[in-house]
């Protein structure tokens, strides 16, 4: 995918899908291996993944929040 905008998009609704926990749209929304990189966060180094590794792993974090909101721009 070479478009900004339809990036721009893709990744907008993924984040919405995200915290409305919609799971199936979160994985509509990714190629089957991700590239996630979180070491400004907590160290370490960037990973790539499967997917539904990946939302697995969201899976167990963001019902902990009372609700999220990403915020793209």
């Amino acid at each position: 995918m070479n478009d900004p905008v339809a990036i721009q998009e893709l990744v907008t609704r993924m984040l919405f899908a995200v915290d409305g926990l919609d799971w199936a749209a979160v994985r509509a929304a990714f190629a089957d291996e991700v590239d996630i990189d979180y070491t400004s966060l907590f160290g370490g180094s960037p990973e790539r993944l499967p997917a539904d590794e990946l939302i697995q792993r969201w899976k167990g974090l963001l019902p902990g929040f009372a609700g999220t909101q990403h915020v793209t721009g």
